[in-house]
């Protein structure tokens, strides 16, 4: 995606819902969410609710509530609500339509995920003092102190942002820092135009050409 397009996503609303839930836009607090309870990268249907129900809450909610009976009771509810609902629409359509149904709401929160962690491309300029290589803590983590330090960012402010914003506003401060260079769209569109380019039926007839020429085949 385009560094103009990036910038201007975090304007434009985008509205998104997995197992019949709304979902909040996806924060770095939802992540780390994620992160904790093992559901990053959800593969069973268990591990998928509980990823929704996070995602369902303000960012670093899920958490906070975790410990309270009353909310253990309202998180039960909601998963079973949530098999009943599977139930009924696919009741008597086959194991088929299940897995069907049940990939394309994998699916449907990977693409969730997927929009709000989108991050500018950028080429190293140097060695950064700043960035992630050889420290111990995740890369997340990483960008939650460097926001907090660096720009100044309360636990609080940070926690709500967009992953996707979040990213943006981390690689845009080391590339103010002389550290990195972000990919502009013309930079974009011109590496677009050479690949696209590199890879026409022309381009490879002609370098097949040449090659034979050295090589005395066409003489």
């Amino acid at each position: 995606m385009k560094l103009s397009e990036l910038v201007a996503r975090r304007w434009v609303p985008a509205h998104f819902a997995c197992l019949g839930q709304r979902l909040k836009p996806f924060a770095l607090g939802h992540a780390m969410s994620l992160e904790a309870y093992g559901v990053a990268n959800p593969e069973s249907l268990p591990d998928l609710v509980l990823a929704v129900l996070i995602c369902t809450l303000e960012p670093g909610e899920f958490g906070r509530r975790a410990n309270s009976r009353l909310f253990a009771w309202q998180v039960r509810l909601m998963s079973w609500s949530i098999n009943v609902q599977l139930w009924l629409t696919l009741k008597g359509k086959g194991i088929g339509a299940v897995n069907e149904l049940v990939k394309g709401e994998f699916e449907r929160f990977a693409k969730y995920v997927r929009h709000f962690s989108e991050c500018p491309e950028f080429r190293v300029i140097e060695r950064s003092t700043d960035g992630g290589d050889g420290l111990g803590a995740p890369f997340i983590q990483h960008v939650r102190v460097y926001l907090m330090e660096k720009l100044g960012h309360t636990a609080e402010q940070v926690e709500r942002l967009t992953y996707g914003d979040a990213l943006l506003d981390y690689y845009t401060s080391l590339e103010i820092g002389g550290h990195l260079t972000l990919i502009d769209d013309k930079a974009a569109d011109e590496a677009d135009s050479l690949a696209a380019e590199a890879n026409s039926e022309e381009h490879h007839r002609a370098t097949i050409e040449a090659a034979n020429r050295m090589g005395g085949l066409n003489a």
